[in-house]
């Protein structure tokens, strides 16, 4: 329960063996049910070397109840504590230490909440970028048009139109000039392909000046447990390099960064370009990069959150 909402989920302990740690798993933007495929190797994998996982339905999704589009990341990430907490109050479970995964948006909902949460023992983010949401579009609107062979003139619009209307949100720019830009974009053909909404927004009650006005990196800055970013270098959706250097210019030494060559958004080396912005296939994604599964394991297990396989 996080106040009036009541979270449905699954906890899968570990069949034999210490429990060690258990974790959280935060959810992307899409989707928002506990089958998602992007965590399954959590509970398939992790319970093998002595960590729980509670994977849960988001807040308006599956058997949860409670509204998504009246949340924001912080409530978001209440709810992802509200879960640590129901893990902490199981008899086999006291005393473990619990911390956040999350996957694209969801390692900005867990890294906020490893931030606001003096309890948490540890946090991993995947595919989730140190940037604001908006200038995280941008990235993936230019990227996406380029995939669909869009000229670079076109583009320009695309970022004009994405910036105008962000700047609109803000309270930065009036109506009438965001306006002109964003129905410029409408009128091309593949206006469809970058996720903006048919009309500005009224700044008043736009969610999405909530997520905008986010920047991950504060959160970061406040995460005293160890944490672990990973990314793909072949991301599509987000701003890797730009990430990868804000993490490592903090010089924090409970942060570990960690990119991934050939690996995509979902830690996924098969996909083409096209597929890795098909929405159709969003909800196929799970992650298969060796590397990957090094990397978490091995960082679990470096850092007391999991047990060393013998051998």
């Amino acid at each position: 329960m996080n106040g009036e909402v009541r979270l449905a989920g699954t906890l899968y302990r570990p069949k034999s063996g210490k429990i060690v740690s258990a974790l959280v798993a935060a959810h992307g933007a899409s989707g928002g049910e506990r089958s998602s495929a992007i965590f399954r190797h959590l509970h398939e994998g992790l319970p093998g070397i002595g960590v729980a996982v509670l994977v849960f339905d988001r807040r308006g999704a599956g058997r949860s109840s409670g509204e998504l589009k009246n949340s924001d990341y912080t409530v978001l990430a209440d709810d992802a504590i509200a879960a640590r907490k129901f893990i902490a109050s199981q008899p086999d479970l006291r005393g473990v230490s619990v911390g956040y995964w999350g996957y694209s948006q969801g390692g900005w909902i867990a890294t906020l909440a490893g931030s606001r949460d003096p309890q948490a023992g540890f946090v991993v983010s995947v595919s989730a970028p140190l940037v604001t949401a908006d200038v995280q579009m941008i990235e993936a609107t230019r990227n996406i048009l380029r995939i669909h062979g869009v000229s670079e003139a076109d583009i320009a619009i695309a970022t004009e139109a994405r910036e105008a209307v962000d700047a609109h949100i803000r309270g930065q720019m009036a109506p009438e000039p965001a306006q002109a830009k964003h129905d410029r974009a409408k009128s091309k053909p593949w206006f469809p392909l970058i996720y903006m909404g048919g009309t500005l927004g009224d700044p008043k009650t736009s969610r999405w000046l909530k997520e905008i006005s986010n920047d991950p990196l504060d959160a970061l800055t406040k995460v005293r447990a160890p944490a672990l970013l990973v990314f793909g270098r072949k991301d599509v959706w987000i701003p890797v390099q730009i990430s990868v250097d804000r993490a490592s210019a903090l010089g924090r030494e409970n942060v570990s960064v960690v990119a991934i060559d050939g690996a995509d958004h979902a830690m996924m080396k098969s996909m083409s370009p096209m597929q890795q912005i098909d929405p159709k296939l969003s909800r196929q994604y799970q992650p298969e990069a060796a590397e990957y599964f090094f990397a978490l394991a091995g960082w679990l297990a470096q850092n007391g959150f999991a047990r060393v396989p013998a051998g």
